[in-house]
């Protein structure tokens, strides 16, 4: 099922999902989970709290075809939740 959710970055075509994943920033690695996917982002859930204009990397361990973000950039943080915009795949 495919959600139009209005976002920071605009309206976009959103899937909710349950993925765990790892980020990491120039200073520390911490793990959440991937609750929406879109095209050009995400969103994250993570007892880590980040900061809007924050850079990280990402790695989702799926099983059959694990995902690697190189470059994303943080673009709106709530209390334990943050979208990123994924900026080099």
């Amino acid at each position: 099922m495919l959600i139009l959710k209005a976002d920071r970055l605009g309206t976009t075509a959103r899937v909710p999902v349950c993925y765990p994943l790892l980020f990491q920033t120039d200073w520390y690695m911490d793990e959440g989970e991937v609750l929406d996917l879109s095209l050009p982002g995400c969103a994250i859930e993570s007892a880590r709290c980040l900061i809007p204009d924050e850079y990280v990397r990402l790695h989702v361990p799926l099983p059959h075809h694990p995902v690697r973000v190189e470059v994303a950039k943080v673009r709106w943080a709530e209390r334990n939740r943050f979208g990123l915009e994924f900026l080099k795949m």
